[in-house]
Parts: C-alpha cells; sequence; structure tokens
C-alpha cells in the first residue's frame, strides 16, 4: 500500500489531533503516463501532496493520503480477484495511522474526489 503524510503546519501541544484522509481520483489516461510518480499515484489537483490543502486547514491536523493502486489503474479501493482484502487493509491503515498519531475517530475526516 502507498501513502503519504503531510504533518500539520503549525501543531500546537494543548488541542487534539486531526486526521484528514484522502482518497484520490482517477489520474485518467493522460496522468497515467506521466514521468513523476507522485502524480500518477496522487494525482495533479488541490488535494494533492504539497496543495493549498494543507494551507488552509486547522491546525494539528494531519493528512493522510493513500494511492490506489490495485490493478493497473485502481480498483476504486474496492476489493478485486486479485486482491480480496483490499478493502481491509485500507481501514487497517488508517486505524494503525489513528492509532499512532493518537487521533480519535471522531477527528478523522474520510475526503475522495471521484471514487
Amino acid at each position: 500500500m502507498r501513502y503519504t503524510i503531510e504533518k500539520p503546519i503549525d501543531p500546537l501541544q494543548f488541542t487534539e489531533n486531526h486526521l484528514i484522509v484522502v482518497f484520490p481520483g482517477a489520474v485518467g489516461a493522460v496522468g497515467a503516463l506521466d514521468a513523476d510518480v507522485q502524480s500518477r499515484m496522487f494525482g495533479k489537483s488541490k488535494f494533492a501532496p504539497l496543495s493549498i490543502l494543507s494551507k488552509n486547514i486547522g491546525k494539528n491536523t494531519y493528512i493522510l493520503r493513500i494511492a490506489d493502486t490495485n490493478l493497473i489503474s485502481g480498483s476504486y479501493f474496492c476489493n478485486t480477484v486479485t486482491y480480496p482484502d483490499y478493502e481491509a487493509d485500507v481501514q487497517a491503515l488508517i486505524l494503525t495511522i489513528r492509532d499512532k498519531l493518537g487521533i480519535k475517530k471522531e477527528n478523522t475526516l474520510l475526503w475522495g474526489e471521484s471514487r
């Protein structure tokens, strides 16, 4: 599983941590041929790494971006014949990151563009 974690720009020690989980949209035919692996995996959108999203969220908010690497062009984060546990693995990743960063379930936001 491929993912990135972006740390808060301005962490505060006296407030709770938050997590935004970004499920990037379909990259498309042109994006699939992009020489930049980050663009192929996460797309070139306002939710991509180093985007405006990180500059416009609350303090103590981490951003977890998960790349849909199942099959050739992704499987919309759904189980497939070749990866029957994909959905469970995505959920397990989110739980692991939340536990590691001490983030409560109610402080987690799932966000996707088209999937």
